[in-house]
C-alpha cells in the first residue's frame, strides 16, 4: 500500500492528516487521487508541510477541467467544459459530495446517455442547453430531477442558480463537444465563467 491515502476524510502522509478532503481547491475523485501521488512525488524534496498544505487548499486546477470557479452565492462554481464526452462527465459527477446542479448539453452526435445514469447520485436538478437540451431533460425526468431545457448558456446559468442552495455544486460539464455554439471547449469554458462571474457583481 503506498504511504499516502484518504482516512475518515483526511488525506494522510505516513499517517499524518495533511488536509481535509473538503478543503481541497481541486472537486472530483479523480483528482483526490492525483493529489495522492502529487504528494508522494513531491516528498523526495522536503517541501515545508505548510506550503504543500496552501497548495493543496489553493489550487483550483487547469481551465476547463473541473477548475474551481470559486464559491458565488454560496454556491461552489466548477467550470468543466473540456468534458466533451460521456466518460468525462461521469469522472466529474462521481467526484462530489455535495448536491449538484449539473449544466449539460451541446452537439449533437447521438451518443448513449444512459451510461451517466449510475454517476447522477447526487445530481438534484439538470439544466441543459444547446442541441442535445432535450434529450438531457428527458435523463433528468428519468431519475425524478427537475429537468430543465434552455436554448444558451445565457439562460442555463442563472436558472442552474436558481435550481441551487448554498453549499450546493453548480457544475458545467457538458458530456458533449461545445460545436454547435462555440468554436472551442475553451471558448465555451471562458463564457461560463464570464456568466458565473456577471451573477457575482449583480449580487454585490
Amino acid at each position: 500500500a503506498g504511504d499516502a491515502s484518504v482516512r475518515d476524510g483526511w488525506i494522510t502522509l505516513h499517517g499524518d492528516n495533511i488536509v481535509r478532503v473538503s478543503e481541497l481547491a481541486l472537486g472530483g475523485a479523480h483528482n483526490v487521487e492525483n493529489v495522492l501521488a502529487a504528494l508522494l512525488l513531491v516528498e523526495p524534496f522536503n517541501i515545508p508541510r505548510e506550503h504543500v498544505e496552501r497548495v493543496l487548499r489553493t489550487f483550483g486546477g487547469v481551465a476547463h477541467r473541473t477548475e474551481n470557479v470559486g464559491r458565488v452565492l454560496g454556491r461552489r462554481v466548477y467550470n468543466d467544459s473540456k468534458a466533451t464526452n460521456n466518460v468525462a462527465t461521469e469522472a466529474a459527477l462521481a467526484g462530489f459530495d455535495a448536491p449538484i446542479v449539473w449544466l449539460c448539453g451541446g452537439l449533437e452526435r447521438g451518443a448513449d446517455l444512459s451510461s451517466l445514469v449510475p454517476a447522477m447520485s447526487r445530481v438534484k436538478a439538470v439544466v441543459a442547453y444547446g442541441e442535445t437540451a432535450e434529450r438531457f431533460k428527458t435523463l433528468g425526468e428519468s431519475q425524478g430531477v427537475p429537468a430543465f431545457a434552455v436554448e444558451t448558456l445565457e439562460e442555463a446559468v442563472p436558472l442552474a442558480f436558481e435550481q441551487s442552495a448554498e453549499e450546493d455544486v453548480i457544475l458545467l460539464s457538458p458530456a458533449c463537444a461545445s460545436w454547435d455554439q462555440y468554436k472551442t471547449f475553451e471558448e465555451r469554458g471562458a463564457h461560463f465563467v464570464d456568466l458565473v462571474r456577471s451573477i457575482e457583481e449583480a449580487s454585490r
